[in-house]
């Protein structure tokens, strides 16, 4: 229904894949292939750890795992630190219920992320070597906006948050809620930990001459009076800090009036806390036994990375050309969406293996009743967005006078708005479409004219799938960062080669660009001086011309 087949969709697989992996090296890990006990590790030297700890978890498991790892930053770089983290964890959870927590465990762990990030950087280097990121410092922003109502929050992951409090309700009722002393310390440790980040970035930025515009503007809009900033100062510190203390009364107010998510998400977070832990205390009793508990503390792994990245951008985010939390909470959601998903369909079977054992008794039924209702009304929206998006190509239901006017079939053709009200450029476009694209069989690159993202700007080159010399600069800036210079360099060769009068000095840019063909229909003619364009009507041949469009046929002179 979007449409826009971004990273995040293609890396899909390859994250199922990275969790798959992570799964892995819980279970072996479990099965004495995995961390080392301190006793064996203590008398080794560095290169002696590094080569025992290889050799126990085995070189191929290694080797996948930083070449997933790796394939994973080269499709979209945001989910390799989430799944380097999931993998670390699995270790890490599989050497603490094994041989108990140590020092030895935590070093082993930051040894293993070295071993898993060189190679990764190393396989695909080549892919580093030219990529550009929009991030900038400090990377790390303080979200100071209105935070996330907790029923926006439960549209997105409703259903699997349902089945998730109802298992760790479940087990922490079984476990008797011991260790939650151990699981309340936590979640506060946590909260005042980002909240603490939260202040300081938020000083950081107030203290420069650039951010402390952005913390006047904040003051502003809640009716805040700071004093006067010296325009002579670079850093401002003193400043800084009492601009902080003077919001800071504001912002926790608001805080406090949409404190429900962080609740339950706090809640979540001690309820997962605790029953790891009780899982890694070495005790005889039957909490530990029955059915799944091998895969449990995976599930909760999934569990407690979901929640960390919902929980972190309720803080912090990072710093993009967008210069909201926007990307960060799709990006960072996406990713706990397909682990609250998994852990909750985990969590359906496990109810009901509890059920069976006789140790539960409505809450499997509370948890599927619930989750199958959610799941049927999620199924509603393929039908009604379907229809929502054909009948939007039907034309307006009244005429001006109010009569009913004549619409047309409901349809998901993309084009069909266009045949319909700009019938010019529609028959340009299968003319490229079918005469050029389909019969030639090659891909000539097709000149139009440039514009701002969202709008009509790069309607050839979407609709024909041939290549234009530049869609959207503001999307090429987003993937190759604010400061490359070919965006906008191509964005004025194209206003250029439409403005100049002299086709001369245009023929050099086109033949720079390689291009093949010049599209000037509509919204070149609004774009575009039309002394410009009088230059191709008196010297090129023309292609293909109808009464809105003419695309012209270019031949550089040296090769004609």
């Amino acid at each position: 229904m979007l449409g826009d087949l971004h990273p995040h969709v293609l890396a899909l697989p390859f994250a199922l894949l990275s969790l798959g992996i992570a799964l892995v090296w819980w279970l072996r890990g479990r099965d004495g292939q995995g961390a080392i006990s301190p006793d064996e590790w203590d008398p080794l030297s560095w290169g002696g750890r590094l080569r025992r700890l290889l050799a126990e978890v085995g070189p191929l498991q290694w080797l996948v795992t930083a070449v997933v790892l790796g394939g994973l930053s080269f499709l979209n770089t945001w989910d390799v630190l989430i799944h380097l983290f999931v993998v670390l964890g699995a270790f890490l959870l599989a050497g603490w219920y094994r041989h108990g927590w140590s020092r030895s465990l935590l070093i082993q762990t930051i040894l293993l992320a070295v071993a898993l990030v060189l190679p990764a950087v190393l396989l695909y280097f080549p892919f580093y070597l030219g990529f550009r990121s929009q991030a900038a410092p400090p990377f790390l922003l303080p979200m100071l906006m209105r935070p996330t109502r907790l029923a926006h929050y439960l549209v997105i992951f409703g259903a699997p948050m349902l089945v998730i409090t109802l298992l760790l309700i479940s087990l922490a009722i079984r476990q008797h809620f011991r260790h939650w002393q151990t699981g309340l310390k936590a979640a506060l440790a946590l909260l005042a930990g980002l909240f603490l980040v939260m202040v300081f970035l938020m000083w950081i930025i107030a203290t420069s001459q650039s951010g402390s515009t952005q913390i006047m503007s904040l003051a502003n809009s809640l009716g805040i009076t700071l004093a006067e900033r010296s325009p002579d100062q670079v850093v401002a510190p003193i400043w800084g800090a009492m601009a902080v203390l003077r919001l800071l009364p504001a912002i926790l107010r608001v805080r406090l009036l949409y404190a429900a998510l962080l609740l339950f998400l706090s809640a979540l977070l001690m309820l997962v806390v605790m029953i790891a832990k009780e899982g890694a205390e070495p005790a005889d009793d039957s909490t530990k036994e029955g059915p799944g508990w091998v895969t449990l503390p995976f599930a909760l792994l999934l569990i407690l990375t979901g929640l960390l990245l919902t929980i972190g951008p309720e803080f912090v985010y990072l710093r993009d050309n967008f210069g909201v939390r926007l990307n960060t909470t799709f990006k960072f959601y996406y990713q706990a969406w397909v682990m609250f998903g998994i852990a909750a369909v985990f969590g359906l079977d496990y109810l009901w293996q509890l059920w069976r054992a006789r140790e539960a008794r409505i809450t499997p039924i509370l948890a599927t009743a619930g989750y199958t209702i959610a799941l049927l009304i999620a199924l509603l929206f393929p039908v009604y967005a379907v229809r929502s998006r054909s009948i939007e190509y039907r034309g307006p239901a009244q005429t001006a006078d109010g009569q009913p006017a004549e619409r047309q079939p409901a349809t998901l053709d993309g084009l069909a708005y266009l045949q319909r009200y700009n019938p010019s450029e529609y028959e340009a476009i299968m003319w490229l479409r079918e005469q050029v694209a389909q019969s030639t069989g090659d891909l000539p690159v097709v000149l139009e004219a440039v514009g701002g993202q969202y709008s009509g700007y790069g309607r050839i080159s979407a609709s024909t799938g041939l290549p234009t010399v530049i869609g959207w600069p503001g999307h090429e800036w987003q993937w190759r960062g604010s400061d490359h210079p070919e965006p906008g360099r191509r964005e004025l060769l194209v206003e250029q080669i439409y403005s100049t009068p002299d086709l001369d000095q245009a023929a050099f840019v086109l033949d720079e660009l390689g291009v093949s063909y010049i599209y000037v229909g509509g919204l070149e003619a609004q774009t575009y001086d039309a002394i410009g364009l009088e230059k191709f009507r008196d010297r090129l041949d023309v292609a293909f011309a109808n009464d809105g469009v003419t695309i012209y046929r270019w031949q550089s002179p040296q090769t004609s």
